[in-house]
C-alpha cells in the first residue's frame, strides 16, 4: 500500500508542475520526501537519481499517452528504460 500513497503523492505534485513537462531535474525535497515514504523497503536502497529518472521518464510517457489517447508502453527492467510507441 506504501507504493499507492507514493505514487498519489507524487502525482499530486506533478499536477502542480505541469505533470514535470520541459523538467529535466526534480526537487530535492520531493526526491527526500520519496526517500522517507520507502524508508524500511526494499527500494530503500535506490539512489536519489535513479528516483529521478524514474519519475521524470514515466510523467514523460504518461504526457504521451494522454496526447496521443493511447499508445503503447515498453518497459525494460534490464535498460531500466521506459518508453513510449505509438498505436
Amino acid at each position: 500500500m506504501v507504493e499507492e500513497g507514493l505514487t498519489a503523492w507524487i502525482f499530486a505534485q506533478a499536477k502542480e508542475l505541469n505533470l514535470f513537462d520541459g523538467r529535466d531535474r526534480i526537487s530535492f525535497d520531493l526526491l527526500k520526501t520519496v526517500r522517507e515514504f520507502v524508508e524500511g523497503y526494499e527500494v530503500e536502497a535506490c539512489p536519489l537519481n535513479l528516483w529521478e529518472t524514474a519519475i521524470l521518464s514515466g510523467f514523460d510517457v504518461f504526457r504521451q499517452v494522454r496526447t496521443n489517447e493511447g499508445g503503447i508502453i515498453v518497459g525494460d527492467r534490464t535498460a531500466r528504460t521506459l518508453t513510449y510507441r505509438a498505436l
